[in-house]
């Protein structure tokens, strides 16, 4: 029992060993802090928690789930060693039912302990993410596939895209273009304006140069590919 409190104690100093390091005030750079800087127990947590040990709830659930994974990581291994036991077993028992019947237990158990790693990882995962947005994880989104007539027109197609009465799965962004200039061009066609201006506006880069008056949650794609205009001169 002795040597086990031991082992415990030993675990929970790794793992509060980087905040004796609050002292120094720039620990973390980024706005969650890395593996490098905090360990990997509380890898994840919020800069302010790093650095001045201002510390949230979620910041806590995040080193919890740090512990969990790592802890499920070990386990994982081992029962990998126990596959690789039991195989060692039933391949060298050269008959022998003695070996034959460890090797199959050995299988056995290994079986029953992924099962568990894989439950347990599900449940840490689903607690982890319910404790932090508030609701269970969204099932994944069935998007429509868009064909030929007006069968699917409307049905969503992508994120933030639908289908055309035309068959086309086409973002918000050049849906609304095509239907600013009157239906008269197509998404993906400059307008040629007074002055020799060409106009665009589509879903792109939000670094991309010229790119203006950029709009999000209008295309596909992640947070830098918005609704923008840009404009080229003849």
């Amino acid at each position: 029992m002795k040597y086990v409190l031991v082992t415990i104690a030993l675990f929970f100093l790794a793992l509060a060993f980087p905040v004796a390091s609050w002292a120094a005030s720039n620990i973390c750079t980024d706005s969650t802090c890395s593996s490098a800087e905090v360990g990997p127990f509380m890898k994840g947590i919020t800069k302010a928690c790093g650095n001045s040990g201002s510390c949230t709830l979620t910041d806590i659930m995040q080193v919890f789930h740090n512990i969990g994974n790592y802890i499920l990581g070990i386990i994982a291994a081992i029962v990998f060693l126990f596959y690789v036991y039991g195989g060692f077993l039933m391949i060298t028992a050269g008959g022998i039912h003695e070996n034959v019947k460890k090797g199959k237990q050995a299988l056995t158990l290994s079986t029953i302990g992924l099962l568990i790693v894989l439950l347990a990882y599900s449940a840490i995962q689903t607690l982890y993410t319910t404790l932090r947005s508030g609701s269970l994880p969204e099932e994944e989104t069935q998007y429509a596939a868009c064909g030929p007539g007006p069968v699917n027109a409307g049905a969503s197609c992508a994120l933030n895209s639908t289908c055309t009465e035309d068959g086309t799965c086409m973002s918000a962004c050049d849906q609304n273009w095509v239907r600013d200039n009157g239906g008269r061009v197509e998404a993906g066609q400059y307008v040629l304006g007074s002055g020799g201006t060409l106009t665009l506006r589509t879903c792109m880069d939000i670094n991309r140069p010229g790119a203006t008056g950029c709009q999000a949650d209008l295309c596909p794609g992640d947070v830098n590919f918005q609704c923008c205009t840009i404009e080229e001169t003849l």
